[in-house]
């Protein structure tokens, strides 16, 4: 086998317990490899926890004893039962306090013969990249193509490779993850887009339902924001799911084909690719009628995880199909039918009627929710954002944009009011392909959003302001973006009127809801308690009678479907729409 031009080999740490036909599998594929005889081999060998286990636990030390084939060879054996997790936690510490680096395998971890190869050259490629807390081997056997090499949030478990500054980061309590994960409103991202309940997991860590360790890891990784390097073709098969272990089941959910052909090693852009992640997710979700547990999972006992699984995946896999449809048309739930315990419900009286049943907008949950997205999206961790909702690729209003250049091109430098714009939503969404014409983006907010914005996302065109005239006598806004913000105030009409006072020579309303009969309705929003729990109310407008509030002064240049949603049903069957329009002011 060719060398490898790796700077320096790891440790090799393998835990093993009682399968010494396993061990040896996993012992043989890793000699395969060419640099396994440069590699320092450490193996962890778990005493009996009960008298049944004494002789097969004596077969594997035996074999371990016999084992060639690496620069060398030191045998930890226990002589009381840690259990697996006490035993990789320790072992790991101890590897990597003195090397300063670590690959780890358990017994039943099939190597390609590149999987060393694959290791090494990822830990020096990453060593200084304090955003990269590890290097995992496995890849599920996915239907759609992956990119050699990309990133996910947090850390995994299957054959894996970490730098001491990574371990270190490593926090062994588990309360104090959950409650830090809860604290930060980040359930639903840890849950891996909502597509397996790892908080769950977590909670039943701390009870004392399972022991793992790598949910622990997985959950240290996540808060601290840390990064995982997973190649698109595994270099892992597991080959524990057959019913042998201790912490498996017997399941060829996660059989995959390991490479068999070397690659050539090169740095990614290091940011979580969330298309991938959206792939791994439908694989979770459409695992037809199987078990779509990820492999974390593995340290929970059979007999609880079947308790645990069949209510939970059904209860996750309807959740999902819900998110899809929502991630597809509208981050804000769709107009619904009344069997759904979201959307837009009723027709009151006055906008204070609908006010007393809900929550409301100013919700802090809100703010933070949004600001948590916003920042992956600002600092490239993630590609966009709507409604504090992580989407895998970006959505454009093709004739919102197309107005821009077309104010560009009339007006000189843009000057964008964005009335409600929430962190930066739009500025983010556009500013790609804007930013050759953009001179400044002012958004007009909330206080809370205000004092958020201005700490966190301002920069030399973006700016937050809390009132319309503050933004005006700043930037001299020539176009005002009112992106679904009118059905949410109280009086748009007399909003509305304030505007005209600006003459701004173009207005731009996107994501607007519109009856093409009847009056205007104001009706309850729910919003998908997934998304954020939060209720309020919501204008449908008289799509003539709206465009007759601008006539005076401007021109209709343009009506079209919102880019998120068409036609869609109120509870009461009425027909409704999001839409938007292009105003130009009246020379």
């Amino acid at each position: 086998m060719k060398e490898t031009n790796v700077k320096s080999f790891a440790p090799i740490a393998i835990f093993s317990y009682d399968r010494v036909a396993h061990l040896t599998r996993t012992i043989e594929s890793l000699k395969a490899n060419a640099s396994s005889k440069d590699s320092d081999l450490y193996i962890f060998s778990d005493a009996a926890k009960s008298e049944s286990k004494t002789a097969s636990v004596s077969d594997v030390r035996n074999y371990i004893r016999t084992i060639e084939g690496f620069k060398s060879i030191q045998i930890i054996e226990r002589e009381v039962n840690f259990g697996l997790a006490k035993s990789i936690i320790s072992g790991v510490t101890q590897v990597v306090q003195k090397h300063g680096r670590v690959i780890v395998l358990e017994d039943d971890m099939l190597t390609s013969p590149y999987f060393l190869d694959y290791m090494n050259s990822n830990l020096d490629l990453y060593e200084k990249d304090e955003n990269v807390i590890s290097i995992h081997g496995y890849m599920y056997p996915v239907s759609k193509t992956l990119p050699d090499f990309f990133f996910l949030k947090g850390a995994d478990c299957w054959g894996w490779a970490t730098w001491k500054r990574g371990w270190d980061l490593f926090e062994e309590d588990g309360s104090k993850l959950l409650e830090e994960i809860e604290r930060r409103k980040q359930t639903e991202e840890f849950d891996f887009f909502g597509s397996y309940p790892y908080t769950q997991m977590l909670i039943d860590q701390i009870s004392g339902k399972n022991n793992s360790w790598a949910i622990r890891w997985y959950a240290s990784a996540f808060l601290k924001n840390k990064l995982t390097l997973y190649p698109g073709k595994s270099y892992i098969e597991n080959i524990g799911n057959d019913g042998s272990g201790t912490h498996c089941s017997d399941n060829d959910d996660y059989t995959t084909e390991v490479v068999q052909t070397k690659q050539d090693f090169y740095k990614v852009r290091v940011r979580e690719d969330i298309k991938s992640k959206n792939v791994i997710k439908e694989y979770f979700l459409n695992a037809s009628g199987k078990s779509a547990e990820p492999i974390i999972k593995k340290s929970s006992s059979f007999i609880r995880k079947v308790k645990f699984l069949i209510p939970v995946f059904i209860k996750q896999k309807v959740k999902n199909v819900l998110i899809r449809i929502i991630n597809k048309l509208s981050p804000r739930p769709d107009l619904t039918t009344p069997k759904d315990p979201f959307g837009f419900f009723g027709n009151y009286d006055s906008w204070k009627a609908a006010s007393d049943e809900c929550s409301g907008y100013d919700s802090n949950l809100i703010l933070e929710k949004c600001k948590q997205a916003l920042l992956q999206v600002r600092d490239g961790k993630a590609v966009a954002e709507r409604d504090s909702v992580l989407l895998d690729e970006k959505v454009y209003s093709w004739p919102i944009l197309a107005a821009l250049f077309k104010a560009s091109t009339e007006l000189g430098d843009l000057h964008v009011l964005d009335f409600g714009g929430s962190l930066g939503s739009s500025y983010y969404q556009n500013i790609g392909m804007i930013q050759n014409v953009l001179k400044s983006w002012s958004i007009v907010e909330q206080n809370n959003f205000v004092v958020c914005g201005k700490e966190n996302f301002q920069n030399d065109r973006l700016k937050f302001f809390e009132t319309t005239e503050a933004a005006f006598q700043s930037a001299k806004p020539n176009v005002l973006l009112l992106s679904s913000v009118l059905p949410y105030i109280e009086d748009p009409s007399s909003l509305i009127e304030s505007f005209l006072k600006y003459n701004f020579p173009y207005i731009l309303i996107d994501r607007t809801y519109f009856l093409l009969q009847g009056g205007d309705r104001i009706t309850k929003q729910v919003v998908p308690p997934w998304i954020y729990d939060a209720s309020y109310p919501a204008w449908f407008f008289n799509q003539e009678k709206f465009i007759q509030l601008f006539l005076g002064k401007y021109e209709l240049v343009a009506d079209f479907d919102s880019y998120l949603n068409a036609a869609q049903y109120l509870e009461s069957g009425e027909k409704a729409y999001e839409r938007g329009m292009i105003f130009k002011l009246k020379t």
